[in-house]
Parts: structure tokens; sequence; C-alpha cells
């Protein structure tokens, strides 16, 4: 194993243990959505206000990170240079995130009417809640940038959980409120959480920035970091652009349709985050540092292992949740508004945003890789050209096939980009080896899955959630004994690595009884 993988494995676990908790925290702001708006009008306007905002709310913790790790990497030994490039950094950040939340909230009719298709009275409706939501993507820019500056040190644990707070406002803010305020009552409690995570955040800002501002726009690395911003962030639009494109063309098509999508969404960001985002997280600095040393090998055996990695737990993930994506669905929101009708409509459109999520874990990736190289143009362009390819391909095939169009569109995307990027970065990542383990992995996983479903079937039909929990342990106990018998190397590198982890907790646990 790669000197440093080692440390990424373990910050990612920590990362994705607790992603895992915003993960539950997140299932419930999900039920209690569904148990009070259901797939109604009202949600489709929640659904309407945060689409183009999150365009940059989404791509903020990335672009900062993505800009400022590979930039002042170099200078990270050397104190003065390092508080001067940071202080300049965010001086703009904050800039930035004032503008935006200013004109957003000026400018909130005219966006939706831009962007939409909403009659009148939605459209008055959803004003009022555009202007908090662009609040809010202000506060998040902000934080966001804070967040780059831990990843920064290689801080990952406290961002982490500070980005679960917005999330757990929404719960308490819907639990509270949602009877008198309506969808208004989630905005709110992000709203007041997201402040509040700010504020704790803030800290760290007072060791690397320098007060009062000194502003210096010739400093060379604030230039670089200038520079990077709008490459890196037409780079980012891809994974963050796709719900605005979506509420264009759905918001001329039935109603509900909006809400449709809007649940496949979350499902999928949710479980890729689950599995992604602690990757995500730390694997930047590493890369950025072999391309610094001037280390091509390692740089693409670290990418590639990456990859590998995260495709080997989404495509059994896919998979399995196609294959109960009804019963799924129905633990997860059948209750109150949310009835069988809408059970099957989104359970119609899911498996597409499943696969399509195969595609978009390891292009996250690949964005990483490409900022670790600065080649923020070259990836932006790439990204430019799919985003104008999804959005007439979402329009035609949603004129014919309704919803369910821009479930296809936004499969042929994901695997699409992530075969060009690839391609454009570094052939050698798809190799015979690659595509080989990939397919093993494929195979295996249909098996184990198929295997489950049908023992469920016979055994476990009437009790939805207990077979749940054991399609899904018989599944992956299957998969993972597949993978280690016919020796695919991710899996069994990651097994003993699990196992020699847990085995050192133990005899650590049992000395220390012993001791006392």
């Amino acid at each position: 194993m790669i000197k440093g993988n080692r440390e990424i494995i373990k910050s990612s676990v920590f990362v994705s243990l607790i992603t895992a908790v915003g993960l539950i925290i997140g299932f419930f702001s999900q039920v209690l959505i569904a148990y009070y708006f259901g797939t109604s009008r009202e949600l489709d306007r929640f659904f309407v206000a945060y689409a183009f905002p999150a365009i940059f709310s989404g791509m903020a913790g990335a672009v900062f990170s993505s800009c400022l790790i590979p930039v002042v990497t170099p200078i990270k030994n050397e104190p003065e240079a390092l508080k001067k490039a940071v202080s300049m950094a965010f001086f703009f950040a904050l800039a930035v995130s004032s503008c935006m939340a200013l004109f957003g909230f000026l400018g909130r009719e005219f966006i939706l009417k831009a962007t939409t298709n909403l009659s009148r009275q939605d459209l008055e409706k959803t004003v009022t809640l555009g202007g908090l939501v662009w609040m809010i993507v202000g506060i998040t820019i902000l934080t966001s940038f804070i967040s780059s500056v831990y990843q920064l040190t290689k801080s990952f644990c406290l961002p982490a959980v500070m980005f679960l707070l917005p999330t757990t406002g929404r719960i308490l803010g819907t639990v509270i409120f949602a009877n008198k305020l309506g969808i208004m009552a989630l905005i709110l409690g992000e709203m007041v959480f997201s402040i509040l995570s700010l504020l704790i955040m803030l800290p760290i800002i007072f060791k690397y920035v320098s007060f009062p501002f000194r502003i210096e726009f010739g400093n060379i690395y604030t230039i670089h970091f200038i520079k990077a911003i709008i490459p890196v962030g037409i780079s980012l639009v891809p994974f963050t652009i796709l719900p605005s494109i979506d509420v264009f063309w759905a918001s001329r098509l039935a109603a509900g349709s909006i809400s449709y999508i809007g649940y496949s969404t979350r499902i999928v960001v949710a479980l890729g985050c689950l599995v992604i985002n602690g990757v995500y997280m730390v694997i930047l600095p590493y890369l950025s540092e072999d391309i610094s040393n001037n280390k091509k090998d390692e740089f693409i055996s670290r990418l590639s292992a990456s990859i590998q990695a995260v495709l080997i737990i989404f495509i059994p993930i896919a998979i399995f949740c196609s294959f109960f994506r009804y019963d799924f669905i129905s633990v997860l929101f059948k209750r109150g508004e949310f009835t069988e009708e809408s059970v099957k409509s989104v359970g119609l459109l899911l498996p597409l945003y499943l696969f399509g999520l195969v595609g978009m874990g390891p292009t996250t990736l690949i964005s990483r890789a490409y900022c670790a190289k600065k080649q923020f143009a070259k990836f932006g362009i790439i990204s430019i050209v799919f985003i104008v390819i999804y959005f007439v391909l979402a329009g035609i095939l949603s004129h014919y096939f309704s919803y369910i169009g821009i479930g296809f569109a936004y499969l042929i995307y994901w695997f699409s980009l992530f075969a060009v990027s690839t391609l454009f970065l570094e052939s050698k990542i798809l190799s015979s080896f690659f595509f080989t383990n990939l397919l093993k992995v494929s195979l295996y996983a249909i098996v184990s899955v198929t295997l489950s479903y049908f023992i469920v079937i016979r055994l476990l039909s009437g009790c939805v959630f207990v077979g749940l929990i054991v399609g899904f342990v018989g599944a992956g106990l299957t998969f993972t004994a597949m993978c280690y018998f016919f020796k695919v190397p991710q899996v069994v590198s990651l097994t003993k690595y699990a196992y020699d982890l847990s085995f050192r907790r133990i005899i650590y646990a049992l000395r220390c009884i012993r001791e006392s």
C-alpha cells in the first residue's frame, strides 16, 4: 500500500462515519418532509426555491478547497507567507458570500421567472421562500471557505460534524413550526443552524488570517487562488446545476413531477455522500503533494485505487436498492401525505438515478485530480459541453417520457462525463485490470442481491423493514465473501485492513480491562 493511503483510509473512514450520522439525520429530515408535505405543490415550490441557489452553495466547499489547497500547499511550512495568502483568500470569500446573498435576495423573482415555468400563484409563494434561501447560500459559502482552511491542515473532523447542523435545523423547524408556517419552517430552521455552524467554525480564522486586513492584490498566491476560482467553479457546475435544469423542464410537466425527481435526487445524494464524502474531502491534499513532488506513478495509482474502491461499494448499492426499491421507498417515506401512488412514481424513477450514481461517484474524484494538477480550464470545458448535452437531452426525453426521461438523461450524462473526463486526464486509469475488476464486482453483486431478493420474498414478504435488513446483510456478506474468495484486490486489502484495525482495538481494550 502506498505511503499515505493508510492515512487517507483512516481519515476517510472517520469522515464517512460522521457522514453516516448525517445520513441518519437526513433520513429523519426526509421522513418528516414526506409526512407533512408528501409530493404536494407546496413541496414542489420548496424544491424550486432551492434549485438555482443550490448551484452556488453546493459547489462552494469544493471550489474553495480545490483552489486553496493546491495553491498554498507549497508554502505550508512558511507561516508568514501562508497567513498572507489565506488572509486575502478569506477577504475574497467574505466579499463573494455577501454579494451572492444580496444580489440573490434582490433578484430572486427575476431568477425564478427565468429558470422555471411556474404559475403566478406558485411564483409569488416561491419568491418568499427564495429570499431566505439566498441568505442561507451566503452563510454556506463563507462556512465552506472556513472548512477548506481546516482541510488544508488535514483537520477533517470538525467541518464534517458542523455540516450536520443545517439538516438538524430543518428537522427542528419542521417539528416545531410546520403546522403553523408550512414549508417555511424547514428553511427558517436551516438558516438558524447554518449561522450556528459558522460561528462554531470561525475561531480557526483568527489563527490563519491577519487582522486588520492588509489587502495585497499583488500576492502571487492570492492571484493564483482568484484565477482558479472561475475555471474550478465551472468544472464543479456539473455536480450542482442538474437540479436547476431538472426544475426547468419538470415545471412544464404534471404536478408532483418536481417532487418525484427531488426525492430520487436526495436519496442518491445521501447514498453518494455516505460513500464518497470521506474520500472526496481527504484525497486532494495527497494528490496535490504527489503532483508537487513529481510522483506521477503514485498519483495514478492512488487515484485509480480510490476510484475502484468507490465503485466496489456503489455498484452493489445501486443493484440492491434497485431490486428492493419499492420496499426501500415505503420504509423511508410511506406515511402521512406520502401515498402509495407517490411510492410507485418515485420507484419508477429511482433505478435510473441509482445507476447514474455509479458514474457520478468516480467523476467527483476525477474532478479532484484535475484540481490537484491545476488543470481547471480543461475540466471546465469538458463540463460546459456535457451540461449543454444534458440540457438538450433532458428536454427532448422529458417531452416523450415525462419525468422518466429526465432520469434517462441523468444516467447517460454521468457515465459519459466519467469516461471522457478520465480519458482526457490519464488513460492509464481505465486499464484492462480496472474493467476486469468491475465486471467481477458487478457479476458478484447481481448474484448476491438476486439470491437475497428471492429468499426475502419467500420468507419475509410480509415484513418489509425486517426483509430489507435481512436482505441487505445477506447480500452484503455474500458479496464480500465472493469478492474475497475470488480475490478482488481492493476488497481483500480493505477487509484485511478492517480486520487488523479491529483486532488491535480488541487487544487494546482487553489489555486495559486487565490492567484496571
